[in-house]
Parts: C-alpha cells; structure tokens; sequence
C-alpha cells in the first residue's frame, strides 16, 4: 500500500483550511485560522492532530460530533473569539489542552470535582496566576455553550484567589539605568519602553498610539468603555519629548507609532507583551533589579509620578482610573508630609 501524504493546510477565503485523505480518510475542515505566517502553525498543529487520530482509528469527521461535547462548544468559542480579533496563542494552546482533557465529554457531565481533581492532577505545579487563566477560559467555554443552547446546567468552576496587588517598580535611577541599558542594546525599542515609564500607559494603549496623538505637549489617549470613547491626557516628560520629534515629522499622522520586528502592526497584545517582557527580563539581570512584568512600568510611573509632587487627583487622571479606589493603591508612593502639616498647623 503506498504511503500516505500528509494533510495539506491551504488558504482560502481569508482562514487556513485543512485538506486531503489520509490513510483513505478524506478531511475537510475550516480552522477559521486567519491566513496568516504565525496562525499557520496553529492549522498545522491542527493537521498533525487529525493525522494521529486517524492513525488510532479516534478521528471523528467534522459535523457528526454531538452539539452537547465540550469539543464542540470549545471549538465554536474559539471560532467565535478569532471572527472578533479577541484571541492570542495562549488563549488557543489552552483550549486545546482543555479538549484534550473532556473533548469526548457531555458539557453537563462536567463537574467541580473533575475540573479539581485535573487541577491536582495536571498542574500540581501551576502557579496561581496561571490556574487562574485555565479555568476562567473554561468558564467562558460553559457560557458559551449556555449561549448556543447547548446546555441548561453547567459546573460551578472552581475560583482561584491571587493576591495580585503589586508595588514592584523600578526606582529613579533603576529606571534611568534601564532605559538606558534599552538605548544601547535595543535601540529601536526605547521609544516604547519610555512610554511605558514616563507616561503610565497600559500596553495595548500605546500599541493604539498613532502620531496625530503626540502632535501637541500631551500624548491623547482614547480608550473604548462600555461602547463609549473616554479620552484622557499625559503629559509629555521632557525625555519622551526628545524620542517624539522624528515621529511628528512623518507625513502620515494616522500610522502607529509603535510597531513589532518587522515594523508592522503587533498581532495582539499578547504577543507584544511576550517579546518586550522578554528584554524587561534582560534588562533587570543587567541592571540588578528583581524581575519586573510590562505591566510594572505602570507601577513604575505611577511611583515616580507620585515621589515628583503627583497627587492621588493627578494619578486618576493620568492613568485613566475609572475608580478612585485603584488609584488608592499608590497612596503609599506619597511622600508623607504629616509631620510637614502639623508642624505649621497655627
């Protein structure tokens, strides 16, 4: 019998698809995998799961696996989440372990105790954080199902507790030396690392930034809420001011300011987050800091805006709080000027 050729992933219609007959078994499946380089490798992967499951006789041709399956409501959340540009490979990789674990199983069969009992069993060394990330997209999975109407009752899934309230930052002269230790190494990226210290931005807020928006003394922030734009100003530091000037001068004030390896456009997020986290991770070995997230450079801003005169009204609206009491948080970068007031009370 001659060998069989692998499946085949082609583009059509803007998504991969997945094409051939192996070992006689014809596929046909839509990933709805945008036809893009790094979303290839996801169809791919998709391919070589097929291939092994026709090998041991498991695979089952799209459309015959029951509506009530975890399999089937994972793989329409996940359709439905790449149809809204909502997704990353994270997102992905771990849905696809969640089928590898209960794909075969009713979603109202699921219970608590399956999902704690995986828990002990398959991540006994999960960090919180990550615990936390697997079972809040198996949450949305039972929603969604609940949505289709696939299922009426669904598992209650456990709740992991993370103390998550950091105050790690970089001081002033860690940040100085980061940026400049950016500077030599990566150049191309001192741009974004300074906005991220000197104007507090979340990331997928400066990934949004284009030139109109640094036209003037303040960078222009918008932010979508509840189907609202918000805007909000940040001053520009005098050090922003100076990376600002080649980037006002191009023609088109409509182009992003802060773009991947390649100059284009970040994919997500996610994938931005991972590659400069990635240079914060050498850079703190360089400099002697402990380990410090993107989103610290927030903290970082926050803290040094605060040992420079800010108050907790600027802090809110600078950093775009909608809630006084998550600007509360920095009250502790204050300088405590008690004895100050006391003193010159009469």
């Amino acid at each position: 019998m001659p060998a069989s050729k692998g499946l085949q992933v082609i583009a059509r219609d803007g998504s991969w698809h997945i094409y051939g007959t192996y070992l006689r078994t014809r596929v046909r499946k839509a990933t709805e995998y945008p036809a893009t380089n790094d979303m290839k490798v996801e169809a791919e992967r998709i391919a070589k799961q097929i291939e092994m499951k026709i090998v041991e006789g498991t695979y089952v041709a799209e459309g015959s696996t029951p509506k009530d399956t975890f399999q089937r409501a994972a793989e329409s959340y996940m359709r439905l989440k790449i149809r809204e540009g909502k997704i990353t490979t994270g997102v992905i990789n771990r849905i696809e372990r969640h089928i590898d674990a209960w794909g075969d199983m009713r979603v109202e069969d699921l219970t608590t105790e399956i999902f704690l009992d995986y828990m002990e069993t398959e991540w006994p060394e999960c960090a919180p954080n990550t615990c936390k990330r697997y079972f809040k997209t198996v949450t949305s999975i039972l929603r969604h199902a609940i949505a289709m109407r696939w299922a009426t009752n669904v598992a209650k899934v456990p709740k992991i507790i993370v103390d998550d309230e950091r105050d790690v930052h970089f001081d002033v002269d860690e940040a100085t030396a980061f940026l400049d230790w950016v500077e030599v190494n990566y150049p191309d990226y001192l741009l974004a690392f300074t906005v991220l210290i000197d104007a507090g931005l979340r990331l997928s807020e400066m990934l949004r930034l284009r030139v109109r928006d640094v036209m003037s003394d303040n960078i222009i922030v918008k932010k979508k809420v509840n189907g609202k734009t918000r805007t909000r100003t940040v001053p520009i530091s005098s050090g922003l001011d100076r990376l600002f000037k080649p980037v006002r001068q191009r023609n088109n004030r409509q182009a992003l300011i802060i773009n991947g390896p390649r100059g284009e456009p970040w994919n997500s997020s996610g994938a931005a987050g991972m590659y400069l986290g990635r240079i914060l991770d050498a850079g703190c070995v360089y400099i002697g800091s402990e380990p410090l997230r993107i989103h610290d450079l927030r903290h970082t801003f926050a803290y040094l805006a605060a040992q420079a005169g800010a108050d907790l009204g600027d802090l809110r609206d600078m950093m775009g709080h909608f809630d006084v009491s998550m600007t509360l948080r920095y009250r502790g970068f204050m300088p405590n000027r008690a004895r100050d007031v006391i003193q010159n009370l009469r």
